[in-house]
């Protein structure tokens, strides 16, 4: 199972330990990240110690999924209660070309045209990843 790690967002071990990235090195057998990681039991709780890994961030050259593989940290998801604001949204061309979901029209977004395009019915709750 390929493991693939985006190094410029945040990144915890698989098991959800917090880690951070230290910096790049010039390691043995193409370990080339240098990994802080956060002692969350045993001794030296709160302590961090400094770990190599590859670019994948798999802990074993088995390329097994382990509790320590570098991961990113999965998006925050919310969930919104769509039962008190009804069950429909109509669909907006907007000016600049793409298109909006509006719920409410009177409180319709700048740049959002007359141009009503088709209506949805809503679930009562919507999951949402929050993009950062």
């Amino acid at each position: 199972m390929a493991n693939i790690v985006d190094w410029s967002k945040p990144i915890q071990l698989r098991g959800g330990d917090v880690v951070r990235l230290v910096g790049d090195i010039d390691g043995i057998d193409g370990r080339n990240k240098a990994v802080a990681i956060k002692r969350t039991q045993g001794s030296g709780i709160g302590k961090e110690f400094v770990r190599d890994y590859p670019k994948d961030g798999m802990y074993y050259a088995s390329k097994q999924p382990d509790d320590l593989d570098i991961i990113n940290v999965p998006p925050e998801k919310i969930k919104i209660d769509l039962t008190s604001i009804g069950y429909y949204a109509n669909v907006y061309h907007r000016t600049d070309g793409t298109r909006v979901l509006v719920v409410n029209p009177s409180l319709m977004p700048a740049g959002t045209t007359s141009s009503f395009l088709c209506q949805v019915k809503l679930p009562d709750f919507l999951e949402l990843e929050v993009v950062k």
